[in-house]
């Protein structure tokens, strides 16, 4: 006899069914039937391979974990696929080894007016004396044309002489805002590094991408993602014109990836709902995410804003980008409106910031249900723990984010927090034991875009050679399963999409991922260099398969 959980659907015979699976979010079962894009039954193999027909199509997965489609929770994904065509720098671990990279992606590249790119470390220029790198360094391997290359946490620039003379940099300019030219010993000579809102002064010079190429790095980041088991994504970018590249690509039928799009807090509201009003009436895969915005930088240039000052330097706590009077408002004026917001936050004086916006937001308005988010949640003080189940305001975390420099340390964190403060970064297993919506995500290009390191990472706090021995900070380990949620459930209630992602369960849409043979639930080196072998969105193919 069919369970009931088959009988629910069972009259329509499917056009796929999936066979032979592991399925940890639906662990009684080992098959599914897929018919006209939904799950119409899930049960035993036997079961469905009793509902197939001679035209469906079956799909033996031999013993593979079977997964909801993955989501991405915090992606800049056009960028991302812009960068996948610049110079890449992440693997360069020394001086030397960043300046072969850059001058023969320079001597490959001939005729690019400017070069770009990303994926440097700290810790490189840390060892020596400047601290940060200067454009004297970049000079030495290109000197001909401008050089802009981003740190791999995209908060910092570098650039080399060229490139401060194109974007009219000298000393006589004077800091933004929120951003600091770095200088030379002088105190006035800019040094070629830019430390956040400052590289606002180069950006504008440089070439803009036509809309070929924006839409060339939309499918160059898409196909990027069906490849890492992504089904959604949300990506916080610029402008309508980011929009408008989703939007003709959806158009042409090559858009198929989910899109949570997230414009800067800063954008007017009445805009904003108008966005949201076109996406509803235009759109089948682009959506309204939330509107994002910086309230600090990050521990490693000292821009996070800390309640306490950095144990590297006493003089500095980090500068918050509002004032709380400024964020406030911002707030409230997106609230009023239901339009969630996503608040970087990164330092624990930062991420207090951001509870009392929404906490004050909620008051002023009267609302509830918003699914407000707090991005990266780096640092976070005890006492601001439980205030996020309270006020329904989601942890929005990237796990791969702390992976540990080596076998004992994370690097520039130890150095610039000091031990005592460690045990505070990336409480993800103390959120969610305190009753916190999690939402797993990337930030793409920041790190991989591969969801399985975040896995990974989430489950053993450890690096891709399995260290430390019992993890770092290994009080934070969460389960396999509960890592899963962070990038399905979890994900999809942030993004307001409970109803069409993150589980697996009949009726609802057919968007899965098939993980490697060798990945298993209680391995997590397997997942770190584990892989995709299959993709569905809707009950099409994407990936694999």
């Amino acid at each position: 006899m069919l369970s009931a959980l088959v009988l629910v659907t069972a009259l329509a015979a499917p056009e796929i069914i999936v066979v032979n699976a592991q399925m940890p979010t639906q662990p009684k079962w080992q098959a599914m039937a897929i018919e006209k894009g939904k799950i119409t039954a899930i049960g035993t193999e036997a079961q469905m391979r009793a509902l197939a027909t001679s035209e469906t199509r079956v799909v033996d997965v031999d013993g593979r974990l079977v997964l909801p489609g993955l989501i991405d929770s915090h992606s800049h994904f056009m960028g991302g696929g812009a960068s996948l065509t610049q110079v890449q720098l992440a693997d360069a671990k020394t001086l030397e080894a960043l300046k072969a990279k850059i001058a023969a992606y320079a001597k490959a590249n001939p005729k690019l007016p400017w070069l770009t790119g990303r994926g440097w470390m700290y810790e490189i220029f840390k060892k020596g004396n400047a601290q940060f790198p200067t454009r004297q360094m970049l000079d030495e391997v290109v000197s001909d044309r401008p050089v802009f290359l981003r740190a791999y946490d995209g908060h910092t620039g570098w650039a080399n002489s060229k490139a401060l003379e194109a974007a009219g940099i000298t000393a006589a300019t004077v800091d933004p805002k929120n951003g600091v030219i770095v200088r030379e010993a002088d105190g006035k000579t800019p040094a070629g590094a830019l430390k956040e809102d400052a590289m606002e002064l180069l950006f504008s010079k440089q070439p803009q991408a036509t809309d070929e190429e924006q839409q060339r790095s939309i499918l160059l980041a898409q196909q990027q993602a069906f490849e890492d088991g992504l089904v959604a994504v949300n990506e916080f970018a610029g402008d309508a014109k980011t929009v408008d590249a989703y939007l003709a690509l959806e158009g042409q039928g090559r858009l198929f990836i989910k899109v949570f799009f997230s414009p800067p807090l800063e954008t007017p509201i009445a805009e904003v709902v108008k966005l949201r009003e076109k996406l509803k009436a235009k759109s089948k895969l682009v959506r309204l995410g939330s509107m994002k915005g910086f309230v600090d930088g990050v521990v490693e240039s000292n821009t996070a804003a800390m309640l306490a000052p950095y144990a590297n330097n006493a003089r500095e706590k980090g500068k918050p980008a509002y004032t709380q009077a400024e964020l406030n408002a911002l707030v409230v004026a997106a609230d009023k409106e239901r339009i969630p917001v996503s608040l970087h936050a990164i330092g624990d004086a930062a991420v207090r910031m951001s509870l009392d916006a929404f906490e004050n937001a909620a008051r002023v308005n009267g609302t509830h249900d918003v699914r407000h988010r707090v991005e990266h949640i780096e640092v976070l003080d005890p006492a601001d723990v439980p205030r996020f189940a309270k006020l329904g305001v989601v942890a929005s975390m990237q796990p791969y984010h702390c992976e540990p420099a080596d076998g004992a340390t994370l690097g520039a964190w130890e150095v610039n927090l000091g031990k005592a403060r460690l045990a505070k970064t990336f409480n993800w297993a103390t959120l969610r034991k305190a009753g916190a919506v999690l939402a797993f995500g990337s930030d793409w290009p920041v790190m991989s875009m591969d969801p399985l390191m975040g896995l990974a990472m989430a489950i053993s706090r450890q690096n891709g050679q399995g260290l430390p021995a019992k993890g770092w900070q290994p009080q934070q380990k969460i389960s396999f399963l509960e890592a899963v949620d962070g990038y399905t459930k979890g994900a999809a209630w942030a993004l307001h999409a409970e109803d069409s992602l993150g589980t697996l369960e009949v009726g609802r849409p057919a968007t899965l991922v098939v993980l490697h043979r060798k990945v298993q639930v209680d391995a997590p080196l397997s997942q770190y260099w584990g892989g995709v072998d299959g993709t569905m969105i809707d009950g099409i193919w994407v990936h694999g398969h």
